[in-house]
């Protein structure tokens, strides 16, 4: 409509003006493609203040967003730790800014070497938290989290997570091959990354789905997200790096929550099979996932509502894992199976 007025008002001018037929035509011409000039200049003007965003946020990450202490030569733990396991929370207490507020209140538990925790409660009682705190994500407002005697407030960051290992609900994989998935470091040996691909099962869960399963390897291509793989698979994944990594410590936040029953009955016999000698600290969705774990954290509101084995737990009357318990209308079932574990789980501490 703008190219159209401009084009009429100067063809009136042309014409009242006397000019030239060839003139009259170079300004026609012109006026048509007035509009296709003013698009491209609005766009230039959209695409520079996109850009000036771009340049703002780098601006607001270099110099307004907090960052991490950094490495420290004094901080540097032994090469063995941690060596069994142990983890012990004196009064802990921990929030996600300086100016928050506490999202754990005052833990204090200890937990034994290669011991099986379940973690539980309702959503946002802080179970994800507290795996967040093992790798010092949040900040520590009061106490201390202790690992095979060793502070976590005196351990470098980086030492603290590449020798505790955590397994999330949606394990990321990066385009590539399974080889450098497992290992983008490049530091272990192919015999390495294949025994743990093995152990996780994941080489068998793929030679069941097809000939092209069938024959994965360590450079089979893994698309950006592990799109090509199912969610089952990407679990599987996410355990064989666990197991590459041959952590004392695993933390499994809902790794089996968005999993069918079979693939997670498939995780959970990794998890019991591979993993008998770590300390291993599973937060569930599902409560038969930990029933017949050593011990049950209940949280709410993160503060410890109880920590006992589950059949203890389950023998309190209106303690808060006994309710948990019946609300999923399997008590004798879930019950039974806390009497199998219990018997099974006992262990030299």
């Amino acid at each position: 409509m703008v190219g159209a007025t401009v084009a009429f008002l100067v063809g009136i001018l042309c014409l009242s003006s006397g000019l030239s037929s060839g003139t009259s035509g170079f300004l026609l011409s012109t006026a048509l493609e007035f509009t296709s000039r003013i698009l491209y200049v609005v766009r230039a003007i959209n695409k520079n203040e996109l850009s000036l965003n771009s340049v703002q946020r780098i601006i607001q990450y270099s110099t307004e967003v907090e960052v991490e202490e950094p490495h420290c030569d004094r901080k540097d733990p032994p090469a063995h730790w941690p060596d069994s396991g142990r983890i012990e929370f004196d009064n802990y207490s921990a929030k996600y800014a300086e100016d928050g507020e506490d999202v754990l209140h005052e833990l204090s538990l200890s937990i034994k070497p290669s011991e099986k925790i379940g973690i539980v409660g309702p959503s946002g009682c802080g179970k994800s938290t507290l795996s967040l705190a093992l790798l010092r994500f949040i900040l520590t407002s009061n106490g201390s989290i202790n690992i095979d005697g060793r502070a976590l407030s005196d351990t470098n960051l980086d030492a603290i997570r590449s020798r505790l290992t955590l397994v999330p609900q949606d394990p990321t994989l990066f385009s590539g091959t399974l080889r450098s998935n497992l290992d983008p470091h490049g530091a272990q040996d192919d015999s390495v990354l294949w025994a743990a691909l093995k152990r996780s099962g994941f080489a068998r869960a793929g030679g069941d789905s097809g000939d092209e399963a069938a024959e994965v390897g360590l450079d089979s291509e893994v698309a950006s997200g592990g799109s090509n793989f199912s969610q089952g698979q990407r679990q599987l994944v996410g355990l064989a790096r666990a197991l590459v990594r041959s952590s004392k410590v695993i933390i499994m936040d809902e790794a089996t929550a968005s999993l069918d029953d079979e693939s997670d009955k498939l995780v959970q016999r990794v998890i019991r099979e591979e993993f008998e000698g770590c300390t291993n600290l599973t937060v569930a969705h599902r409560l038969e996932t930990v029933i017949d774990f050593d011990r049950i954290l209940v949280l709410r509101a993160g503060r410890v509502v109880e920590f006992d084995t589950p059949l203890a737990l389950l023998d309190k009357q209106d303690g808060t894992f006994r309710e948990m318990v019946e609300a999923t209308g399997n008590f004798d079932a879930l019950r039974r199976a806390a009497g199998g574990g219990e018997s099974g789980s006992g262990r030299e501490q």
